[in-house]
């Protein structure tokens, strides 16, 4: 027994009516499923926004202490990703400049929350999410709403305060995704700058 908490959908491989469900568990962003998700995300991107304006989340980035990866699956596919980081923001932090991506990656050496610092500039932990994507033949299944209750109820259970995102500005069917699921718009936070494709957004919670 892990002692972590039921994700959605994590107990049944069918439905009542015999189709597979949607399963949201942890993965490994090495495994080539999760790896083609996340190759198709950057593609995306690239096509969406200019290269000053992407920061693509590598595989490393997303192995390190303190990010917790997700991926939604029916049966043996893979269906959709999402990641999310612990996070903590301090005044040396906030003046560094853009040294996150669109997905919100943290450098390696600094993902995970050092729960033993206690200098009086940090702030509360939060989540920052990350690498949300969800395959083009899967949308309108649930799978982004699925990956959203697991990022959350993680979040919740290591104690975060918040969960924030950055999103691109032309993503407005994301954007009212995270609406509907209780974000709401925010300033800069982290290492990021706020640069006019940038949207930010942030949900309580305490």
């Amino acid at each position: 027994m892990s002692g972590r908490p039921p994700l959605p959908d994590a107990g049944q491989n069918a439905g009542p009516d015999g189709t597979r469900k949607v399963i949201f568990e942890r993965g490994d962003p090495r495994d080539p499923r999760a790896t083609a998700l996340l190759n198709a995300s950057h593609a995306l991107m690239q096509a969406l926004f200019p290269p000053e304006d992407n920061f693509f989340l590598s595989i490393d980035a997303l192995c390190v202490p303190g990010i917790h990866f997700f991926i939604a699956r029916q049966g043996d596919g893979y269906l959709g990703c999402a990641a999310l980081a612990e996070r903590r923001d301090s005044v040396a932090n906030r003046s560094a400049g853009n040294g996150a991506d669109r997905a919100g990656a943290p450098e390696p050496e600094s993902a995970a929350v050092d729960a033993s610092d206690s200098a009086p500039d940090l702030a509360a932990p939060y989540g920052e999410l990350k690498s949300m994507y969800v395959a083009e033949t899967a949308r309108g299944l649930g799978v982004a709403a699925g990956l959203l209750q697991a990022l959350e109820t993680t979040a919740r259970s290591l104690n975060l305060k918040s969960l924030k995102l950055e999103t691109g500005d032309s993503l407005t069917a994301a954007q009212r995704l995270y609406a509907r699921h209780g974000f709401e718009i925010c300033g800069p936070f982290g290492a990021y700058d706020d640069i006019p494709t940038s949207v930010f957004m942030s949900k309580n919670l305490a």
